[in-house]
């Protein structure tokens, strides 16, 4: 009889849990649908899909990041409004936090990055030290844009991917 007992109270017990996990699983995708179409992201990004490198540099950073926390704008499409001249922002990439200040260069890749889990740690390094951002930006300004980019952009075209 003690066995009995203790079988179906278990069972009445693993029952009520499962009930609560799916009430839970329920609420919150309900909650997490409408904070994403309701609320604004916490940064937006400007991007070139046009570019197959920065093609496949948004695609991991979408893949990697929080449902509704960042919004992608692609400028390479004419339908896209551009918050300044569009020749400008294709030339840098260009992020801006909700409420602040856009900006370009090794700054908007470290803003990212902050927002980005697997990121996270380099992109509040970046932010919060501005002598690796100078040496970021450098890099970034007389090495990556006008020598790197180039020939990767090269490569993948080259390559088809």
């Amino acid at each position: 009889m003690f066995i009995r007992h203790t079988f179906l109270s278990s069972r009445i017990r693993m029952n009520n849990l499962s009930l609560l996990s799916n009430i839970k699983r329920f609420s919150s995708s309900s909650t997490n649908n409408n904070r994403s179409v309701t609320s604004d992201p916490l940064v937006t990004v400007w991007w070139d899909s046009s570019c197959p490198l920065c093609l496949r540099e948004i695609s991991l950073m979408k893949k990697w990041a929080k449902p509704g926390t960042i919004s992608f704008v692609d400028i390479a499409s004419s339908t896209s409004t551009c918050p300044i001249d569009r020749q400008t922002m294709l030339a840098r990439f260009h992020v801006q936090e909700r409420g602040g200040q856009m900006v370009d260069g090794a700054e908007a890749f470290a803003l990212l990055w902050k927002h980005i889990p697997r990121m996270q740690r380099l992109g509040l390094y970046l932010t919060n030290n501005p002598k690796a951002l100078r040496i970021f930006e450098r890099l970034y300004s007389n090495l990556f844009l006008p020598y790197l980019r180039p020939a990767l952009q090269k490569i993948f075209k080259w390559f088809g991917l």
